[in-house]
């Protein structure tokens, strides 16, 4: 099965699993709203690419669900907000890899703070991981 593929089929899990009331209180304990958009997408996936989609697909801040078979959700989750050419950054922006994985990005991420990288040399995005401790333990 191609990567496509798999990422369409966590999509429809996502939506499938947004029938489940505790799985909305998750994502509404992390201040999503209803009208956020969001990225499905799987961890080993680039983030340059999932920060394309971003880019190119949502109004930021957006919500990036990633598929995740050992947390109890079957998702963790970041967030990403874009700031382009010419926007200030309350702190100095990490060089980030064109091949560094969506899944390298939450793991390597400290809960408490959010990171700004910068990807190419016009586009920075802030990219906070969702609180953990709101999100059901991850399956051992």
């Amino acid at each position: 099965m191609t990567e496509r593929n798999r990422e369409r089929e966590a999509a429809f899990e996502f939506a499938r699993r947004l029938g489940d009331p505790a799985f909305r209180a998750v994502l509404a304990d992390h201040g999503c709203t209803r009208d956020q958009d969001v990225v499905v997408t799987l961890d080993e996936v680039s983030m340059s690419d999932v920060l394309e989609r971003v880019f190119i697909r949502c109004r930021p801040p957006a919500l990036v669900a990633i598929r995740r078979e050992s947390a109890a959700q079957g998702f963790v989750f970041l967030v990403v907000g874009a700031q382009t050419d010419g926007a200030s950054t309350d702190t100095e922006a990490d060089k980030m890899s064109e091949e560094v994985s969506v899944g390298m990005v939450y793991d390597s991420m400290s809960v408490a703070h959010g990171r700004t990288f910068e990807i190419g040399e016009h586009f920075a995005y802030n990219i906070q991981p969702l609180d953990p401790s709101l999100q059901l333990a991850e399956a051992s």
